[in-house]
């Protein structure tokens, strides 16, 4: 029999709270730029690119790589956060395919 632990939920310092909350509104406000600004024309002209949103400014960089997204936004950006989102997909990356099954010993 295989046993599968999935974390749900855990306990954060809450130093490591602010910062998983800071991440969480950097992500909400890109998607919203995404979905009110930028989906229309992202999706008719790169379709499946990366891009890399800064939120406070609205600016982004385009990317076919997730690695090539991040890196034009690190140049353009050095001091700011950006979020990574793929164009006309609902996540930048899929996982589903890659993880790894962990045999938990039976007691």
């Amino acid at each position: 029999m295989l046993d599968i632990h999935v974390e749900r939920y855990r306990a954060l310092p809450s130093g490591e709270l602010k910062r998983e909350s800071a991440m969480s509104d950097l992500m909400d406000r890109a998607k919203k730029l995404y979905e009110t600004r930028l989906k229309a024309e992202l999706e008719r002209a790169h379709m499946h690119s990366f891009v890399a949103i800064e939120p406070d400014s609205g600016d982004y960089c385009l990317g076919d790589t997730l690695s090539e997204a991040a890196g034009k936004a690190d140049a353009a950006y050095p001091d700011r956060k950006t979020a990574i989102l793929r164009v006309g997909h609902q996540a930048a990356i899929d996982l589903s395919n890659h993880l790894e099954l962990v045999r938990k010993p039976r007691r």
